[in-house]
């Protein structure tokens, strides 16, 4: 492998706004270098998603990932969107192949993946949910086709939950998991259905920047027969993680998500196994 990039170099890149904070530029580069793949991975920050995609499909780039605030936009320039995508309305992962652009949505699988290694069942389980965004969209959907057998949803009450209602029923009805959605500031409910869960996971904001000494479930719930996992990655032990330790509960922390979806993303470009080892010690050291 050369050192430096050249003609016949495969190109992906991750596009966001912004996407100057991602992991995985470090991540995927650190994994090509370890392997000896000819393949680099950059950051753009499009101000145009269709022109980008059309440009890099043009320019030859092998594939991409998608961050805020482009993941649903995607699906409307793409050639082809996998079942999980589609049912999601999101698309994390793009591959450019013969001239066409598909879509994927390894997010949700690279979370309950990691949830799994934890000897944590998802199929036959009750979830707490925190989250409505793309990536609690992105975890509810593929724990419904994973035969998850309920997922309480909790959010902060806002003007899309008729249509998250909307959303939850009929992935129910395909699936046969039972999707409820409540306002998180009904403790009652929320305690309740943690008392219910055997897996709790976090996927909104709370826990890092200005709300890094905030968790949304009390110590107090959390027992040594919950799996607890969070989404966010920075700090990378959240208080609900660390809460959750002390609770003798299983953890799986915001990193194993980006890894875990990151592993199948690779998996999709090139027909690799991620070395996780390389991977984690790329992103801690970024």
């Amino acid at each position: 492998m050369s050192p430096f990039p050249h003609a016949t170099t495969a190109v992906f890149a991750i596009l966001g706004r912004p996407a100057i904070y991602s992991k995985s530029p470090h991540l995927h580069n650190a994994v090509f270098r370890h392997l000896g793949i000819d393949a680099v991975y950059v950051a753009h920050e499009p101000s145009d998603l269709g022109r980008a995609i059309a440009g890099m499909n043009e320019l030859g780039y092998s594939g991409a990932n998608l961050t805020m605030p482009f993941k649903s936009e995607a699906l409307r320039y793409l050639d082809g969107v996998s079942d999980v995508a589609r049912e999601m309305n999101a698309v994390n992962t793009l591959s450019f192949r013969d001239g066409r652009v598909y879509g994927d949505n390894t997010d949700g699988a690279g979370l309950l993946n990691e949830i799994r290694k934890t000897d944590t069942e998802i199929s036959g389980a009750s979830i707490v949910l925190l989250g409505t965004g793309g990536a609690a969209s992105a975890v509810w959907t593929q724990a419904a086709l994973d035969g998850a057998a309920r997922v309480h949803v909790f959010n902060r009450m806002k003007p899309e939950f008729p249509q998250i209602q909307e959303t939850l029923a009929r992935l129910g009805d395909k699936t046969g998991t039972e999707l409820t959605l409540y306002d998180v500031a009904d403790e009652a409910e929320l305690r309740g259905a943690v008392a219910d869960s055997s897996i709790i996971i976090n996927a909104t904001s709370v826990g890092m920047g200005e709300m890094a000494d905030r968790t949304l479930i009390p110590a107090a719930w959390i027992t040594k027969n919950h799996t607890v996992a969070d989404a966010v990655y920075h700090p990378r032990i959240t208080r609900l993680i660390a809460e959750a330790r002390e609770s003798g509960a299983k953890t799986v922390e915001g990193i194993r998500m980006l890894l875990g979806q990151a592993a199948i993303c690779e998996k999709i470009w090139l027909g690799i196994d991620m070395p996780y080892d390389v991977a984690e010690a790329a992103v801690l050291d970024s």
